[in-house]
């Protein structure tokens, strides 16, 4: 879990050697200039990760359906777009079906074939398929996380509990900078070491919690390539 910002806030202010919570020219130093500071390094981290072909910001949600369901609203706040989604239609066993993600057109395509294909449409977004459910089936739908265009206080981050020590790290450095204070040779020795390791953490395609970003196949017969629909997955 990650850490809320405004703990981050606090530390940052710790390692500042604890000014007001005042201007900068009364020798302070405001809560808002350190909440800024922590969002604007936040989106230069969260830029690094969008620029990686691998997306490290992917979740999922099991959508226990209901026998004759034609569509199921998705639960997650978060939700940008679908990366893959699989199915299963007996809770007594572990064997995942992979299905297509499609428009919502190619949908009647994927009915006509006997085709497992879902569609999303809509804000907030609806899911649609091309079977009708009979009441044991568990759809996993794995997606890519939406960022926070307004990021709160009282929020996590969406770096990830391992980097929030780093992100604090950074923020600590420049307002220790506004306050005309050395930053120190330990948290220079911290920040260099953290940044080392983030450079890596971006990097790297093989470990977990990695999801490859979504492709767009515009119709059902544009398929991945390379997926074997004969065999079973466990996602």
């Amino acid at each position: 879990m990650s850490v809320a910002r405004e703990r981050l806030v606090s530390g940052v202010r710790t390692l500042c050697g604890e000014p007001p919570d005042a201007p900068l020219a009364d020798g302070g130093l405001p809560s808002s200039l350190i909440f800024e500071v922590l969002c604007d390094v936040e989106s230069s981290l969260l830029r690094d990760l969008d620029l990686g072909t691998m997306n490290r910001r992917v979740a999922s949600e099991d959508i226990y359906l209901n026998e004759e369901q034609e569509n199921f609203p998705f639960p997650n706040f978060d939700f940008h777009s679908p990366s893959y989604v699989y199915l299963q239609t007996d809770p007594a066993t572990n064997i995942w079906w992979p299905v297509e993600i499609v428009e919502h057109s190619s949908l009647g395509e994927a009915t006509a074939q006997g085709k497992l294909a879902v569609a999303f449409s809509g804000s907030p977004p609806i899911g649609y398929f091309s079977w009708m459910p009979d009441g044991q089936q568990v759809l996993r739908v794995w997606y890519e996380r939406a960022g926070n265009d307004d990021p709160l206080l009282a929020d996590s981050t969406d770096i990830g509990n391992l980097y929030d020590e780093y992100l604090k790290n950074q923020a600590a450095a420049q307002c220790r900078e506004f306050l005309k204070m050395e930053v120190g040779n330990v948290l220079k020795a911290r920040i260099v070491k953290s940044e080392r390791q983030w450079q890596k953490f971006v990097n790297r395609g093989t470990q977990r919690g990695l999801g490859a970003k979504a492709p767009a196949y515009r119709r059902y017969r544009q398929r991945a390539p390379g997926i074997d629909r004969t065999r079973f997955f466990v996602p």
